[in-house]
């Protein structure tokens, strides 16, 4: 039987976080590859291929947490030139701050 703390057991760790991510539950995800990084960082060591694949996992769904929502870009050629153009620039970093503060 395999340990807690069996590189097999790890894997299969990310594997349940990844699939709790993929059906919606980014904060059990962030939560779950928390712990997984801590865990794999003790027993593998610093340096293993394992933690950097970790590390960017968390941080893909960290970011997915603050920002669920898509963000819709718009072509330049669409948005025209002049102040009609700065306005919806602006408008669209405005929401954008405003969803990422809301998420928080």
């Amino acid at each position: 039987m395999l340990g807690e703390d069996h590189p097999d057991t790890l894997f299969t760790r990310n594997n349940l976080a990844h699939w709790k991510a993929t059906s919606g539950d980014a904060a059990g995800a962030v939560q779950a590859y928390t712990d997984l990084l801590a865990d794999r960082t003790r027993v593998l060591g610093e340096d293993h291929p394992s933690i950097l694949l970790t590390r960017n996992n968390l941080a893909h769904w960290k970011t997915k947490q603050l920002s669920p929502t898509p963000r819709t870009f718009i072509p330049s050629s669409r948005l025209g030139t002049g102040k009609k153009a700065l306005a919806i620039t602006l408008m669209l970093f405005i929401g954008i701050g405003v969803i990422c503060l809301v998420s928080k």
